[in-house]
């Protein structure tokens, strides 16, 4: 991936920044045709984006920028501390105590002038996306304080959470939005924000490899459900089993409210086959009993839901297998034989809740902490069947193959509608 030509979403943030902060050219800028197009210490404006367009520079954009008040380490943690002292649920899935202890340590580190701008950036022109940030700072530096890590890979673990999301900086904004029902097109710009954030590290930074696998991967699920490249434990650096687990419960928490504490320990143990069990264990033992309430109407259907899943995930498991068996393409029947697996894992997980068994309990079936169960468990696998869906259409769209989209697109819809 190359960054000479800037990119535009990051761009118009960029732009956006300098007229709230003073951005000036930490060098000269040229294009790549000798041509200098900003000088040293010249403010950023509109004008400049003007005259980018189309252009290939010498060196990133992102490299020849500075940023006055640049955010550092020591400012994030005291956001994060900050965050902690608001949120009373992130203190207990982060361990409040050992994970000040090992955040303190971490004032010390430094970050790339380039990660500063775009983490200066996002602080101020994007409050949600910031306060995610600290949420998975604060749960990654629990998760190495109980877990006893190592500290090059605690120091490795904070900064690759404090960059994880920093490749959505180049991603249309319009698909970030929670509220917008993304078609396969869409999300597989947003699946690339991993790639993106990676290759950043790598070509803007001298900051550690691990720093950057982390970051890559940070997406991916132990049994190989995630995305962007459906890696499996084996191809996967020994932190990202962490950082998702932070990436993922801090999602949760965004949502506040009643429930939260239920989803997260349905949410990291419904597949025993995705998360660090090790970690898992480590985030939830200190997650409230009485934060577990959820009320939950009687005609929610979720076990009507739960049974519909299962049709589905059958009928879905039949097509890849016909395909599987009719292909040329190894890699098409490899994916094929993949996801039917993942289907598999997620039918076991069905039963061993008893969601599927829920209609033989007759009036006992509207318990309401059962009733809240059986919600979440039926929420936990639509998200899943979704999530596979998505990744099925980017393992087709990577083997370049018009029949296997073909012959895939019964399946998106059946799984994700």
């Amino acid at each position: 991936m190359s960054f000479a030509s800037p990119n535009q979403y990051c761009l118009d943030k960029l732009v956006k920044l300098s007229e709230q902060r003073t951005v000036s050219a930490a060098h000269d800028i040229y294009d790549d045709r000798g041509f200098k197009l900003w000088a040293k210490g010249v403010p950023v404006s509109r004008e400049l984006q003007a005259k980018l367009v189309l252009r290939k520079l010498t060196k990133p954009l992102e490299s020849s920028l500075a940023v006055e008040h640049a955010l550092s380490c020591a400012e994030i943690i005291d956001d994060c501390l900050h965050k902690l002292g608001e949120e009373p649920l992130l203190q207990q899935t982060s361990g409040a105590r050992k994970a000040r202890e090992l955040l303190a340590d971490g004032k010390t580190l430094h970050l790339p002038p380039s990660m500063q701008l775009l983490l200066t950036s996002l602080k101020m022109n994007d409050a949600d996306t910031y306060a995610h940030t600290l949420r998975v700072v604060a749960i990654c530096a629990g998760i190495a304080a109980k877990l006893k890590a190592h500290a090059n890979d605690a120091n490795h673990l904070l900064i690759a959470a404090m960059l994880h999301d920093i490749g959505e900086t180049y991603i249309n904004p319009e698909y970030l939005d929670p509220e917008r029902k993304l078609t396969p097109q869409e999300w597989k710009h947003v699946a690339t924000h991993p790639i993106i954030g990676q290759a950043l590290i790598q070509e803007q930074t001298s900051l550690p490899a691990a720093v950057a696998q982390c970051i890559g991967q940070h997406h991916e699920r132990l049994d190989g459900s995630g995305y962007p490249y459906q890696s499996k434990h084996a191809d996967q650096h020994l932190l990202v089993g962490w950082i998702a687990i932070a990436d993922a419960t801090a999602s949760m928490l965004a949502a506040n409210g009643k429930g939260v504490a239920a989803r997260i320990a349905l949410a990291l143990r419904i597949v025993p086959e995705e998360f660090d069990h090790e970690a898992v264990d480590a985030l939830l033992q200190n997650l409230p009993k009485e934060e577990n309430e959820l009320c939950v109407e009687e005609d929610d259907n979720c076990i009507a839901k739960a049974h519909d899943a299962q049709v589905k995930i059958t009928e879905v498991r039949r097509i890849l297998k016909e395909i599987a068996e009719t292909t040329k393409q190894p890699a098409v029947r490899q994916t094929c034989l993949s996801a039917k697996s993942l289907l598999h894992n997620l039918t076991k997980c069905m039963q061993g809740t008893g969601v599927l068994d829920a209609n033989l309990l007759g009036e006992s079936a509207k318990d309401p902490e059962l009733l809240m169960e059986m919600h979440l468990i039926a929420q936990e696998v639509e998200w899943r069947m979704n999530n596979l869906a998505r990744n099925l259409y980017l393992r087709a769209e990577n083997h370049s193959s018009p029949e296997f989209l073909t012959a895939l697109n019964g399946v998106f819809g059946m799984i994700s509608a």
